[in-house]
């Protein structure tokens, strides 16, 4: 496997600053990093984490007074700071204005999480941002095992937009997701949410139209809302400047944030169950080589009444292969 090409400093040129802690005092020993397009930066609780790559030179530590310098890099994008006490991302427009990067509060989520009418005791929440913006959420960090009433309870989260999702052991060797809720986090604030318990079980049975062997052993299998509609939309556009600015756009940005996932599981006659899927328009995506999805949109319905729960039977969902642009 390749790698990525190392960031390529800039000679001469560094980005100084002051990091401020909430109260306004200087935030000593706060860990500064550069965020580099192409390079992945992991938050801790209230850390960065190792990545495995070579970043000598991108995280610094301010000083007593909360000063720091970074090198300059081609492809910078931003700089994030961190301590105990919060936690600050801008630009590096933002930063050569002011010269200064003030911490705001973590957060916190806690709440209970049901798993159909049970109390989700044997699974995990794991959370992760509604836009894959800025550093990467790393798991062991912000996952939570819920307590034998089900509560549980995810902290150091800066503000912003998340996702929760289930994290459970789908057989005996694999690990599955599926979406809970989306929730906003504000700074030094705690946001409650019980989550689980309240989607229905969809059922079906997939078939290919090309006659694609689906070995479910080497493949995950999604039922998602139209996500590659979205992006097959913007595949379509001739330029890259178009492609660009419509994977920029409120449009694509919103489909995307409010996405939901669940994870379904099928068996050797191809024959699926998904729980706990929330009410809305959804497609079915078979991740393997090739990546195929539903031909069509299905509908999960709101239940009729609280006591409902036979399940959602999508009779046969015929897949498609997926054409991406390059090939």
């Amino acid at each position: 496997m390749s790698c990525a090409p190392q960031p390529k400093p800039i000679p001469g040129v560094e980005v100084r600053g002051v990091v401020l802690s909430p109260n306004g005092q200087p935030a000593v020993d706060a860990e500064v990093a550069l965020e580099v397009e192409g390079r992945y930066l992991y938050l801790g609780k209230g850390v960065f984490r190792p990545s495995g790559l070579p970043e000598e030179g991108l995280v610094v530590s301010a000083g007593r007074d909360g000063s720091f310098v970074l090198p300059m890099y081609e492809g910078a994008q931003s700089i994030v700071a961190v301590n105990e006490d919060g936690f600050a991302t801008v630009s590096i427009e933002q930063s050569k204005a002011s010269g200064q990067i003030a911490l705001r509060r973590w957060g916190r989520i806690e709440g209970t999480l049901r798993a159909g009418r049970h109390v989700g005791t044997s699974e995990h929440v794991r959370l992760q941002p509604a836009m894959a913006e800025g550093p990467i959420h790393g798991s062991e960090a912000f996952e939570a095992k819920p307590d034998e009433q089900g509560r549980f309870a995810i902290t150091f989260v800066p503000s912003g937009r998340y996702i929760l999702n289930r994290h459970f052991l789908s057989d005996e060797n694999h690990w599955s997701m599926s979406h809970l809720a989306a929730v906003d986090v504000r700074a030094g604030e705690t946001t409650v949410t019980n989550v689980g318990g309240i989607g229905r079980t969809v059922v079906g049975k997939v078939k290919t139209a090309e006659r694609v062997a689906l070995d479910s052993r080497n493949a995950g299998a999604w039922i998602t809302t139209l996500s590659f509609k979205n992006l097959e939309k913007g595949w379509r556009l001739r330029t890259h400047a178009e492609q660009a600015a419509y994977f920029q756009s409120t449009e694509y940005r919103s489909a995307n944030t409010d996405r939901r996932t669940f994870s379904a599981h099928v068996s050797a006659d191809g024959s699926f169950r998904a729980d706990d899927v929330l009410p809305g328009m959804y497609e079915f995506q078979w991740h393997a080589t090739p990546t195929l999805i539903s031909v069509r949109e299905f509908l999960v319905p709101e239940a009729g009444d609280k006591g409902d729960d036979r399940p959602v039977d999508w009779g046969e969902v015929e897949l498609r292969k997926v054409n991406y642009p390059s090939q």
